[in-house]
This record gives C-alpha cells, sequence and structure tokens, in this order.
C-alpha cells in the first residue's frame, strides 16, 4: 500500500510539473495526457537502471543474497507500479479516452511475471531485473508525447527512430537472453511460462515496431509539407 501512495504522489508531481510549464501551450487535457506519459517515462528509466544495476552485480560475481532486498524492493514496487498504472487507464476509459489494449496486455503479463517470481526460489527474482532492463523502450515516450502534441513532428521522428532500433536491436535479442537465462531457475514448469509469456511480448515488440513505422511515415508527411 506504501508504494501505492507513494506513486500515487509522484504521479500527481509530474501531472502538476506538466501543467504549470505547459499550460498556456496546450489544452487541459493533453496536459494530462503528456503528465501521465512523463510519470511513466521516469518509471521506466528507474527500472531500466535498476535492472542494470542488479544485472552488473550478479555478472560480477557478488553474493546474490546480499542485494536480496534490493530486489524485493524492486519487485514491490513493480507490482504497484503496474497496479496503478491499471488503475489510471480504467480512470481514463470512464473519462473517454481511447483505451491501449497493448499497454493493458503487457501489464498483464508483468504481473503474472512477478508472481512466478515470488514462487519459486531467489535466483528467479534475477529473472525480473532483466526484464526491468527492456524497459528502454518507454524512457522517452514523454518528450515523444510532448512533440506529437505541439506539432514538433522534427523531434517525434527522432523517438519514433530511437524507439524502433531499441525494439529491433535492442528489446527483441534481449528477450532471447532472458528466455536462456531461465535455464539458471532449473524449473521447467517456470520456463514454460517464461517461453511463453517472451513470445508473447516478442509478438507486441513487432506491434510496437509495426506502429513505429507506421508513425514514421506520417512524421515525415508532416514534415515535408
Amino acid at each position: 500500500m506504501i508504494y501505492l501512495i507513494w506513486l500515487g504522489l509522484l504521479w500527481l508531481g509530474f501531472q502538476l510539473m506538466t501543467y504549470l510549464s505547459f499550460k498556456n501551450c496546450i489544452n487541459i487535457k493533453s496536459v494530462i495526457d503528456i503528465g501521465h506519459s512523463m510519470y511513466r517515462s521516469f518509471m521506466c528509466g528507474m527500472f531500466f537502471l535498476s535492472g542494470i544495476y542488479l544485472c552488473m552485480n550478479f555478472i560480477m560475481g557478488n553474493n546474490f543474497r546480499t542485494n536480496m532486498s534490493e530486489q524485493i524492493i524492486l519487485c514491490n514496487i513493480s507490482w504497484a507500479y503496474m497496479v496503478f498504472d491499471l488503475l489510471v487507464i480504467f480512470v481514463q476509459k470512464l473519462c473517454g479516452s481511447v483505451i491501449r489494449i497493448d499497454l493493458i496486455l503487457h501489464h498483464i503479463m508483468a504481473l503474472i511475471a512477478l508472481y512466478l517470481c515470488g514462487l519459486y526460489e531467489y535466483k528467479n527474482i534475477f529473472i525480473w531485473s532483466m526484464i526491468s532492463v527492456s524497459e528502454v523502450l518507454s524512457i522517452w515516450s514523454g518528450v515523444g508525447l510532448y512533440a506529437v502534441h505541439t506539432s514538433n513532428y522534427c523531434l517525434a521522428n527522432q523517438i519514433c527512430i530511437s524507439r524502433a532500433l531499441t525494439l529491433l536491436f535492442g528489446r527483441i535479442p534481449w528477450w532471447v537472453i532472458v528466455l536462456y537465462c531461465t535455464t539458471y531457475v532449473k524449473c521447467q514448469s517456470i520456463f514454460f511460462w517464461y517461453a511463453i509469456g517472451i513470445k508473447l511480448i516478442i509478438c507486441l515488440d513487432i506491434y510496437w515496431l509495426s506502429e513505429c513505422l507506421k508513425r514514421l511515415i506520417i512524421y515525415q508527411l508532416n514534415n515535408s509539407d
């Protein structure tokens, strides 16, 4: 519960910061959308850096149990983030916003992965650290949404290119590495579920890559006008 409260206050902080920064440039609905996207970018950046730190500790041969408290904190914040974001999506639906089914599927799969991590021995949480690294994709989403709302298609185009490259040469190969590392858990049943989940998330990544390519065409057309 404390993590949900902390995330709620952080979300409100981003909303206030975005409103004060852009209230004279764009309408209030866009301010709320951008504020939420900036909050997501911050959280994904935190997950990425935390995942890198914990993975490097493991690779460097540090005692994995000594980092257990940090692993558990990361997992608890991840739980709270997914639940809070789903609540925000539900509220957005009530307010008439378009719901992203792909994002809901992503969060549900992440919650299932976290649940599986909690069922098995501590080594399993290392896999969640690796999964957290993949959140690098969403770090610039907030700036990208601001660029679209302010018709800065040059910036939006650059961010879209970076997302496409990250998906193609970063995330999709990374999932193969994560799947290989699940063999370290030495539990056939959880390997099966991780394999299913990673295949599904790769499908989502391919969908997001196709969306990036569509947006690139739109941004190029807008830049040429």
